[in-house]
Formats: structure tokens, C-alpha cells, sequence
């Protein structure tokens, strides 16, 4: 009886469908992507972090209401989405300050 019992368990878990989770995944691999190219290629990681974050965000409201799965997923790109965002706009002002301090240290020699 134990037997028929475990055949049932098998068959019935094959039969649960499982939760879309496409958001959670692009969001994910978004949020990596970006993380890796804030560090060189700000104006490349930086859209592409924020693409990873509301991405995240969809697939995480979308697990809050039951209809999508891959929470955890959608947790990691939202994490690495918002660390990219960050490192990007660092670079961003630092390339800025650089470029602004060499700007003026260079017109300091145009005038006598």
C-alpha cells in the first residue's frame, strides 16, 4: 500500500506546473552583466543595471502575488542591479572630477 502511495506522490508532483519565471531570470542576468561591465564600460553597465532592476522588481511582485516564481533569482538581480547602478555613477563622477581637474589645470598655462 506504502508502494501505491509513493506512485501517486511521483505522479502528482509531475503534474504541477511550474511558475513562469522569465522577469526573474532577465532581471538576474541583467543585473550580473551590468555589475561586470560598471567596472570598464560604465555607459554600457549602467543601462544595463537598470534594465536588471525593474526587471527584478517586476519578477518580485509578480512572486508576491503568486503568479511568477524565481524569487531568489529576482532577489540576486535586484542586489547585483543596484550595486551596478552604483559603481556606474562613481565611475561616472570620478571620470567627471578627473576630467574637470585636468581641464582647469591645463588652461592654467594659457594665461600669462
Amino acid at each position: 500500500m506504502s508502494d501505491q502511495n509513493l506512485t501517486n506522490a511521483n505522479v502528482n508532483s509531475a503534474n504541477i506546473e511550474k511558475l513562469p519565471q522569465g522577469q526573474a531570470v532577465a532581471g538576474m542576468v541583467c543585473g550580473i552583466v551590468g555589475l561586470l561591465f560598471s567596472f570598464c564600460l560604465w555607459f554600457i553597465g549602467f543601462p544595463l543595471s537598470m534594465v536588471g532592476v525593474i526587471l527584478s522588481a517586476m519578477g518580485l511582485k509578480k512572486c508576491k502575488e503568486g503568479t511568477g516564481g524565481g524569487k531568489g533569482m529576482a532577489i540576486a538581480g535586484l542586489v547585483t542591479g543596484i550595486i551596478g547602478l552604483v559603481l556606474s555613477i562613481i565611475y561616472i563622477i570620478l571620470i567627471f572630477v578627473i576630467w574637470g581637474s585636468a581641464a582647469a589645470a591645463s588652461s592654467a598655462y594659457y594665461y600669462y
